[in-house]
């Protein structure tokens, strides 16, 4: 890639600056240096490859002179999202009257309705967190945290998430259908593998595992004619080979993202509201639906779920690409998803997306993990392993038990 520096502008002088070239020879020039003082090193090769890429991502949103930050999103989103949605929020039934899937839901998200409404697991998980009579996580964290409405908690915030993400990896193991489900829709490769769920009484063949990742960049992404967001995200829940994730984990591993896995397996996108902002503060929020319209090109997708939390409470956004923003997404032989493939970056010289405000987005009302944390663990598991496009109806079988 190839890019002119603007250092050179004034004076008239062309020189091209190639990323790639420059971060490659850094790279070699600290590899032999490392081999050649601290030859221990394991895999040091693969760990300056993966900073290597790194350094072009940010060089690249660095020289891409119209991309804007999340954080610095707010006064381009009238024209990237229509008029009025904010005002359409997401019901969630607190009613007791007897429902069945809906016969219009895809089979697997009818299992997935059914599993929300009947399994007993979500309320158990909430209580354990809760009450754990082993660690005494809640009761430490209420003993010596300091807790303010106005704070972020990430104290908080990755206890609810990794209990979700283990959820989900239960429902996969004992649900054929929805790991089969996942694996199509996110183009999992690869054999299956032999994993037992805490509750299975045998192992199960699985494909799909969920992964926490953390800090998350996104190059920049033509969000509407003109507008480019770039930024980073604070947590995101990935969908990835389970074959990969447990020969890391029986190897005595950590678990690590290949920068492969992106961008077709990203599943829910999560942002923290920073101290001293609220959640209801409009900044945060630009910054939620920025990051939502950026992963939904990024990702090729045509509805994603973002969630916004400050540790205590947590909120929950659909955004979706209008029907006509829908129809101008890239070719079929474009769409098709794979592992294989490099993250893509949006060129606001090539891309045609010219529909005009393109998103629109709808919302839940705020959750205090205090009193609903049953119902945010249901609403992770369905916004990581549940379809972006039936969301809306899925959270109807989201009631608290």
């Amino acid at each position: 890639m190839s890019l002119r520096s603007s250092s050179f502008e004034g004076s008239g002088i062309a020189k091209e600056l190639n990323i790639e070239a420059v971060a490659t020879l850094i790279t070699e020039i600290h590899e032999q240096w490392l081999v050649t003082h601290i030859p221990d090193i394991p895999n040091i090769t693969e760990k300056l490859a993966t900073l290597q890429n790194k350094a072009i991502e940010a060089a690249r949103v660095q020289f891409s002179s119209n991309s804007h930050p999340f954080t610095d999103s707010s006064r381009f989103l009238k024209d990237v999202f229509q008029e009025g949605t904010g005002s359409q929020f997401i019901t969630i039934s607190t009613g007791t009257e007897t429902i069945t899937p809906s016969s219009t839901l895809s089979y697997p998200s009818r299992v997935l309705a059914d599993i929300l409404l009947t399994s007993s697991i979500f309320k158990e998980r909430a209580a354990a967190f809760q009450n754990c009579t082993e660690c005494h996580l809640w009761d430490k964290l209420r003993k010596h945290a300091r807790i303010e409405l106005s704070e972020r908690h990430r104290s908080l915030t990755d206890p609810v998430l990794t209990t979700a993400a283990a959820i989900c990896q239960e429902i996969i193991a004992e649900n054929q259908v929805i790991d089969e489900d996942l694996k199509e829709r996110y183009a999992l490769q690869g054999p299956t593998t032999k994993y037992s769920s805490g509750s299975s009484s045998e192992p199960t063949d699985i494909s799909a595992w969920v992964v926490l990742d953390q800090e998350v960049a996104i190059p920049s992404q033509c969000v509407a004619t003109g507008i480019n967001f770039h930024g980073t995200l604070d947590h995101v829940m990935t969908i990835v080979n389970a074959e990969d994730a447990l020969a890391c984990i029986n190897a005595g591993q950590r678990l690590s993202m290949d920068s492969s896995y992106l961008p077709t397996n990203m599943a829910l996108n999560v942002t923290e509201a920073k101290a001293m902002d609220s959640m209801n503060g409009k900044a945060t929020k630009d910054q939620v639906l920025s990051e939502g319209a950026a992963v939904c090109v990024f990702t090729r997708r045509n509805a994603v779920v973002n969630a916004l939390t400050n540790g205590l409470q947590w909120r929950f956004y659909l955004i979706r690409k209008t029907p006509q923003s829908q129809s101008e997404t890239p070719k079929a032989d474009d769409m098709t998803p794979s592992p294989t493939k490099k993250p893509r970056r949006s060129d606001p010289q090539s891309e045609t997306n010219s529909a005009k405000k393109p998103f629109t987005y709808s919302e839940t009302f705020n959750l205090s993990v205090i009193d609903n944390l049953e119902l945010i663990l249901k609403l992770l598991v369905l916004a990581t392993i549940g379809n972006a496009n039936d969301f809306v109806e899925l959270v109807k079988y989201c009631r608290k038990s």
